[in-house]
């Protein structure tokens, strides 16, 4: 078990780990480059098109939603959906529903929710092609690592998810071996 100092000099030291999607065939790996990530999340979330949501994001802190973004643009627009804004993503948010900039982690709250209720389907009958499921399953993958990220920097983002899954399957861990002990006590006594 590695602290998270160390665990951030080994992924350092493996960045292109990042730029690894292991493929629905468990014994293939392929590297993917940003270009293609870019071409699949503007694919999967037009909004993704903009330079602003560009992999790898590399920047210091996340825009406020009160903040002012580059170019004096406002962090967040009340109002209604009126279709697309460039540099922005529309949906419900802590100011109120409307327009959060790409720069906002909530815009990536906002995407990683409708790109989990909106999955493409790939069935025998109603089949999907597989690179609009590859591109789903990238921009779901990158959107969610942005969305509890601490910062807007993709490496960051995609080690604080896997220190987050590290814990939760801790907890589950913990817990499946309390209940057993529990179990194993209660058959000791009776």
């Amino acid at each position: 078990h590695h602290s998270p100092n160390e665990y951030r000099k080994i992924k350092h030291c493996c960045s292109s780990f990042l730029d690894l999607v292991v493929t629905s065939d468990c014994n293939t790996a392929t590297i993917m480059s940003s270009d293609k990530k870019n071409a699949q999340m503007k694919r999967a979330c037009p909004e993704l098109a903009s330079e602003y949501a560009k992999y790898p994001m590399n920047r210091e802190a996340w825009l406020s939603p009160d903040g002012t973004g580059p170019k004096s643009a406002p962090a967040f627009i009340a109002g209604t959906d009126v279709g697309h804004k460039p540099d922005y993503v529309y949906g419900p948010g802590p100011k109120d529903v409307g327009y959060y900039h790409l720069l906002t982690r909530e815009s990536y709250k906002i995407l990683f929710v409708r790109t989990s209720n909106e999955a493409p389907v790939s069935c025998c009958c109603f089949g999907s092609p597989a690179d609009e499921v590859d591109a789903w399953d990238t921009t779901k993958r990158i959107t969610y690592n942005r969305s509890i990220a601490t910062k807007p920097n993709d490496q960051v983002a995609a080690e604080e998810a896997i220190l987050i899954a590290q814990q939760k399957a801790k907890n589950v861990y913990n817990t499946t071996q309390n209940e057993q002990l529990a179990i194993m006590t209660i058959m000791a006594v009776t």
